[in-house]
């Protein structure tokens, strides 16, 4: 029940959301690739998720310009 209820919320959330929530998976993802020696897979997963966090960022970032130029 829980698991749907996480479901429909993340499926309520803004593209830019979903992105840095994926960011911070893979980034947490990342430690445990380390503790566990695949550090090929943990730096491939890190750059996966500096991209998400940029593409999440960057979404954000040009609606709040476009809103603050709509208030003017």
């Amino acid at each position: 029940k829980w698991l749907e209820k996480s479901l429909s919320w993340l499926k309520s959330r803004e593209f830019s959301d979903k992105c840095i929530l994926l960011f911070m998976f893979l980034l947490i993802m990342c430690a445990f690739l380390l503790i566990l020696g695949m550090e090929w897979l943990a730096e491939e997963s890190a750059n996966i998720a500096y991209f998400a966090l940029v593409i999440g960022v960057g979404i954000k970032f040009v609606k709040f310009v476009r809103e603050e130029r709509r208030k003017r």
